[in-house]
């Protein structure tokens, strides 16, 4: 059998903050657009990086994550304590 669609409906985003003292930061799908906007969509190695393929992902971005939970870690503490973090906010511990 095939499995022809997949629903997400949690998003984790990770970021290394050593100023903000936060290590679980829970985000509404404009902020986390704006983060991922701000941030190259978290992937310093898009090929083409004009204002159409922008636009694309922009749109691709809002319309993923308008449905979805979306939590940021803060990675600054140790490995175990990040992943133990991500557990809890998916309800996984």
């Amino acid at each position: 059998s095939t499995v022809t669609t997949a629903s997400i409906k949690d998003v984790i985003l990770l970021k290394r903050d050593k100023d903000d003292p936060r290590t679980v930061i829970d985000l509404t799908p404009g902020e986390a657009l704006e983060y991922l906007v701000r941030n190259d969509f978290c992937n310093p190695h898009q090929m083409v990086r004009d204002e159409r393929k922008m636009s694309l992902r922009t749109e691709f971005y809002r319309k993923f994550l308008k449905d979805c939970e979306i939590h940021m870690i803060n990675t600054v503490p140790p490995a175990k304590e990040s992943q133990d973090l991500i557990r809890k906010v998916l309800g996984a511990q």
